[in-house]
């Protein structure tokens, strides 16, 4: 049955080379997944209060002398928490309104020093004492490894992209071998005697053409898949291209150099409209890398998998990407993507799988550059599902009383259909479709 999705039970993909396609994109959107789990602790790690204090105490003592400490060392230590503390929310707060926050704590900061050190004249607070807080607040950032954790975590996330964009330049090589230039490929008489079969000398020819381009930048892996012969799909498709880029460029400047961007950047940095702060990462800021990751790997696997296996059965592992990604946290890439530009998006299992993310990115992005759930049903309303056999026009039909919010004419259709064996047990416990339905009670129909 189409709607399958318990993997022990769904359709098989006959075809390696799709199988590997399909691997490709949910190994990667595992580790994302991964990624963003350790990013949770990283926030646990950074809340601990005791991991905190000792942190604070650390960074004071390596910045006043101990006689200083001995005479104002409260004060000292209760300035530099409440400066750590406000800086983290202010990482929280929309960027157009953070350089006005930040300016804000900074006065706020001298106002505190004023209070603890009434008997200094303020030349001497403004030019010695604040300065030396500022830089305690710093160390306590540092200690307590916030951003230098993301950083890492950022440069693991990036990786595992390239490796997944080596996976599909190997897969698109495999399945349309193209002439290489084996000069340029650096392949020898001696590695072809290695591989000894000739699909190993496929194999090796593809490697080697997926690692001459991972060697560049992320713009020369895009530009291969609508470069000649491929013509795979073309940039002006790709809508989270730019926030990749972006990101892309803090792991560049993280990788090779001390987390700063310097003079060779600026032209990138004036392209992506980024600036000097954008390089010192958040749990948000990372969150949102994670997201646009997501969103460009889902782009360019279904634009690109569309032209390569659309006579061999396509649309089966569009579908079960579709609903693994609506199943976590990231379906924005579903719900932001033009199915129907697809050669299967017009498919009414694809559309509906659409309209499933556009309704949870809403409450996933609290509306953020998301379709209103209203707006979803309206487009819902007037669809008129069209399938290639009886069953599977049942299951549509269901499937619009679910999206349309009808739940008690959805639950009585849905009993029916399972009781006739037209709906199976593993559609109904793990298509996102049936969460808001009593899927207990349709089991409980006697077949």
């Amino acid at each position: 049955m189409y709607f399958m999705t318990d993997e022990t039970s769904a359709e098989p993909l006959f075809d390696p080379l799709l199988v590997r396609w399909e691997g490709a994109f949910t190994s990667f959107i595992s580790f994302v997944e991964e990624a963003s789990d350790m990013a949770q602790l990283v926030r646990q790690s950074v809340n601990n209060t005791r991991a905190l204090d000792e942190a604070v105490e650390k960074s004071v003592k390596a910045t006043f002398s101990v006689s200083f400490l001995g005479r104002f060392g409260d004060g000292i230590r209760s300035i530099v928490r409440h400066g750590f503390e406000s800086r983290k929310s202010i990482s929280s707060v929309p960027e157009l309104l953070r350089q006005e926050a930040s300016l804000s704590l900074d006065a706020e900061i001298e106002e505190m020093a004023a209070e603890f050190f009434f008997g200094l004249r303020p030349t001497s607070r403004r030019l010695f004492i604040v300065p030396k807080i500022k830089s305690a607040i710093q160390g306590v950032d540092r200690r307590v490894g916030g951003p230098r954790l993301y950083a890492g975590l950022l440069l693991q996330l990036d990786s595992a992209f390239e490796v997944f964009f080596g996976e599909l330049i190997t897969t698109s090589c495999l399945l349309h071998p193209i002439n290489y230039n084996l000069a340029s490929l650096g392949v020898t008489a001696q590695d072809i005697i290695r591989a000894e079969e000739s699909e190993g000398v496929s194999v090796l020819f593809a490697e080697r053409e997926a690692g001459s381009v991972l060697n560049r930048s992320i713009n020369d892996w895009l530009a291969w898949f609508e470069g000649a012969p491929r013509k795979l799909f073309n940039l002006a498709q790709l809508r989270a291209v730019d926030e990749v880029r972006r990101f892309h460029l803090v792991r560049n400047v993280l990788a090779h150099g001390d987390g700063k961007p310097q003079k060779r950047h600026e032209t990138q940095m004036t392209q992506l409209g980024m600036a000097d702060e954008d390089f010192l990462l958040t749990e948000e800021r990372f969150t949102r890398a994670c997201r646009s990751y997501v969103e460009l790997a889902y782009e360019v696997w279904a634009l690109a998998g569309d032209k390569l296996f659309r006579y061999q059965g396509f649309s089966s592992a569009l579908n079960f990407v579709q609903l693994r990604v609506i199943g976590g946290p990231y379906a924005s890439a579903v719900a932001k993507f033009e199915h129907l530009q697809l050669n299967c998006g017009s498919e009414g299992e694809v559309l509906v799988n659409g309209w499933i993310a556009q309704m949870r990115a809403w409450k996933q992005n609290s509306g953020e550059a998301m379709r209103r759930p209203a707006e979803v049903r309206e487009e819902v309303k007037v669809w008129q599902p069209d399938a290639d056999s009886p069953e599977r026009q049942s299951l549509l039909e269901l499937a619009k009383l679910i999206l349309l919010d009808d739940k008690k004419k959805a639950v009585r259709e849905a009993r029916r259909l399972y009781s006739e064996g037209v709906l199976d047990a593993a559609s109904l416990k793990n298509w996102p479709l049936f969460e808001e339905l009593d899927v207990d009670s349709v089991l409980a129909v006697e077949k």
